[in-house]
């Protein structure tokens, strides 16, 4: 009878088990990370190479637009970009779904000339003004703002309708008062809908060295400064980021 009961609370935790990694699976099939995508090789029906992922152009609301890519012909150095939906990603890689010449069809991408500017300084305020200089097309800091002044919550916000993933990764996440949370690491997008889920961030400035957090995605600032994120929830530990998500 012992026995019996030993194999029975085995099945017991060995089903489990299976049923636990096989959730964990499903749920690591639902999502998909910036930092896999970006720079990632990209090859058509044929599995003949056609370049790699250059950068993610992302709306407001935290939605994968397009990709911006690298292509290769006789070259390359080509920037087009096509959008997410003429791409198939899988653990083994980025398919370019349909022709390769659509590519080709393509024009060339030009960062600036689609308003994109890879540096991404705005304008923040002067503190020789006494009211908010108007934000112009192009941002950069002041001559009278010193690298080491940071960001207050006085200053300008930018809040474009489309950004690069690569403008908010690696950046400091400060809350709407210029405090420092931590930096950008990476994004969580849901496949089905494109959209980020989660913003993981390192380097937390309240909590112990090498914890990171999973914040819920929320429309984002750029300043030179850094990225603001508004309302940042105020126990951070109940976010703490859990490698078994990825």
């Amino acid at each position: 009878m012992k026995k019996r009961s030993i194999l029975y609370w085995m099945c017991l935790v060995s089903i489990s088990l299976i049923w636990t990694g096989s959730s964990l699976a499903q749920e690591k099939e639902k999502i998909l990370f910036a930092s896999t995508i970006i720079d990632s090789e990209i090859y058509d029906d044929e599995s003949k190479y056609v370049g790699e992922v250059d950068n993610l152009i992302i709306n407001r609301k935290g939605k994968i637009e397009r990709f911006i890519i690298e292509y290769c012909d006789t070259k390359c150095d080509t920037l087009v970009s096509l959008p997410f939906d003429n791409f198939k990603i899988s653990d083994e890689g980025i398919a370019l779904e349909g022709e390769k010449k659509r590519i080709s069809r393509r024009p060339e991408f030009n960062y600036y000339d689609e308003g994109f500017h890879p540096e991404y300084f705005y304008r923040s305020r002067s503190m020789a003004e006494p009211k908010y200089p108007q934000p112009r097309t192009y941002y950069w800091r002041n001559l009278l703002d010193p690298p080491t002044r940071g960001y207050y919550g006085d200053q300008w916000v930018y809040a474009p309708a489309q950004y690069l993933a690569s403008v908010a990764l690696n950046r400091p996440l400060m809350d709407k008062d210029g405090s420092r949370i931590g930096t950008v690491k990476d994004f969580i997008f849901d496949r089905g809908s494109k959209e980020i889920e989660k913003i993981i961030v390192s380097s937390i400035e309240s909590l112990e060295e090498g914890i990171e957090i999973a914040l819920p995605y929320k429309q984002l600032g750029f300043t030179s400064y850094g990225v603001i994120y508004d309302d940042v929830p105020e126990n951070l530990s109940n976010y703490i980021y859990k490698k078994t998500e990825e």
